[in-house]
């Protein structure tokens, strides 16, 4: 496999990682509209929107900065019988074991950190941040489900855009 194919691959890893903050924060921009901020509404949704296009120029400029990043060092990486839906189902499981990993304590933490607040009264702004960074974290605890249980499905996919594109 081109060593280009294989830095194709972790610029998308990064596109996705991207993807998923970007709906970690879209979960607090409704939040915060939610829970009445003094900034007009739409301020909320620019760094979600931000992070959203860079997502799509990641994973669509991945292939032309792999093998720009290559260029004239483009070896074929010998990875035995390693094929490329085998390289993305590896990638899926570990971003989703990463994303699960990394967002299992802070879920649980915020979860109880929320029910504490949310029953005491005049505790609306600490329920409020603490609704906050319980949705991030829960959404990035589903995201890396959603990724690590049907990685195969995932690849699978990816190897049928990408028979598309090299057939078009």
């Amino acid at each position: 496999m081109p060593l280009a194919d294989i830095v194709t691959v972790v610029i998308r890893l990064f596109a996705i990682q991207t993807l998923v903050q970007a709906v970690g924060l879209l979960a607090s921009a409704t939040a915060s509209v939610r829970f009445s901020s003094p900034r007009p509404e739409y301020v909320a949704y620019i760094p979600p929107a931000a992070l959203l296009i860079i997502a799509i120029v990641e994973w669509a400029l991945a292939a032309p900065i792999g093998r720009v990043v290559t260029r004239g060092h483009n070896p074929a990486v010998q990875l035995g019988t390693l094929s490329r839906q085998d390289l993305y189902t590896f990638a899926f499981v570990f971003l989703g074991l990463y994303f699960v990993l990394v967002s299992i304590a802070p879920t649980i933490t915020w979860l109880h950190y929320y029910l504490i607040w949310s029953g005491h009264a005049g505790g609306d702004e600490m329920v409020q941040k603490s609704f906050y960074d319980l949705a991030r974290h829960v959404i990035t605890f589903a995201a890396g489900l959603l990724t690590l249980l049907p990685a195969r499905k995932w690849s699978d996919k990816l190897m049928g855009l990408h028979s598309r594109n090299a057939a078009g």
